[in-house]
């Protein structure tokens, strides 16, 4: 159900190929069956689903991975009441509630409401450098 949600209402998804979002799903499966996350929904009057997240425990943190909401739950502030429920549900076994990359404008401002403060993170990639490239960058360290 969660994986049919995110295909249609979160338009990340839509652009994403299917070997990403297979794999998407296997880390969402790991997380779930070692106990290291949980999904939460919210629901409308007629018991329809308006927004979904799936919530990943690290630590001291909690952290809202990935969710979405559908066009009702976005003009009725479901994503709102959605993060108001996980504090309720979670304030008691972390410390830390992490909007998980949420520096764009609006979702920053909106994160800021909660009172949250923005924490850096860095990430490390590997660049696959053509084979003479290579050759020139171990000459210099070698050096």
């Amino acid at each position: 159900t969660f994986f049919t949600f995110m295909k249609k209402n979160n338009p990340f998804f839509l652009k994403m190929k299917k070997v990403l979002f297979a794999r998407f799903q296997e880390l969402i499966l790991y997380f779930d069956s070692n106990g290291m996350g949980e999904l939460l929904c919210l629901k409308n009057e007629k018991r329809e689903v308006v927004a979904m997240s799936y919530y990943v425990f690290d630590g001291n943190s909690v952290i809202d991975f990935k969710g979405s909401a559908t066009r009702e739950g976005k003009k009725t502030g479901a994503v709102a009441v959605l993060h108001l429920k996980a504090f309720e549900r979670y304030h008691s076994n972390f410390k830390f509630y992490d909007f998980y990359g949420a520096n764009s404008s609006p979702r920053a401002h909106f994160n800021r409401k909660f009172g949250s403060q923005h924490v850096s993170y860095y990430q490390f990639t590997r660049i696959d450098y053509h084979r003479f490239i290579k050759k020139i960058i171990k000459k210099i360290w070698s050096i």
